[in-house]
């Protein structure tokens, strides 16, 4: 009953930003690779990974809050002057990946040493480096944020979020299909689909841990 009652609350807030209707198909803006099974939701419960992120839950949110105020106003979404940005509003990345590189590595292990675990452990290889297209992040979104619709620029992975802190006005939408983020309980999607997310709180900070995982039909050669 509650998860109907999220659903229908995204539904509801999405369709006040929602640009069309019409059928969707996936169109990644830089590369795509032929063959991969390819839809916009996938289930979480099919990776062996998501249970491990959930059953630390509580672990993870003392681990950002713990990184974040190590950060105080620094913020590794940089943006040049002029430059086009996606967002409107505030949204303040802390990577652990950017453009496939492992960054901030010691202040990982000093504030997270649980979420670096599960991140190279239980994930381990299938956690997506070495290529410009590949980040993971805790990603803050502030209240009244939103990303506008956009393609990821390849298909050769999938985007995990797992969500740590999330008011009810918010909504994730892939391939028209919006979808409430619940604390604890991981979303794995293939953002070479449309996709967007908006924050509507007027008030509350919407947390997840952004993740990008090889897709699962890459055999290791192909990877």
């Amino acid at each position: 009953m509650a998860q109907q009652q999220a659903d229908n609350v995204a539904r509801i807030v999405a369709s006040k930003m929602m640009r069309t209707t019409a059928y969707h198909r996936p169109s990644p803006s830089l590369f795509f690779y032929p063959g991969l099974n390819s839809q916009p939701f996938h289930k979480a419960s099919d990776f062996s990974f998501t249970k491990d992120f959930e059953n630390n839950l509580k672990e993870v949110q003392d681990e950002y809050l713990k990184l974040n105020e190590a950060y105080g106003d620094k913020d590794d979404y940089e943006k040049q002057d002029g430059e086009h940005t996606l967002n409107d509003g505030t949204w303040k990345w802390m990577n652990f990946i950017e453009k496939g590189e492992r960054t901030n590595q010691e202040l990982f292990k000093e504030h997270c040493p649980i979420t670096t675990q599960l991140l190279e452990q239980s994930i381990g290889p299938q956690l997506m480096t070495g290529t410009p297209f590949s980040y993971t992040f805790f990603s803050t979104m502030s209240p009244g944020t939103s990303i506008a619709p956009h393609y990821g620029a390849c298909n050769l992975k999938l985007r995990c979020h797992f969500p740590l802190f999330v008011p009810e006005e918010c909504f994730l939408r892939v391939a028209g299909d919006p979808r409430p983020w619940e604390e604890g309980k991981m979303i794995i999607f293939d953002d070479s689909y449309e996709h967007e997310a908006a924050n509507l709180s007027k008030e509350k900070e919407r947390v997840i841990l952004l993740i990008d995982i090889w897709h699962p039909d890459l055999i290791q050669a192909e990877v």
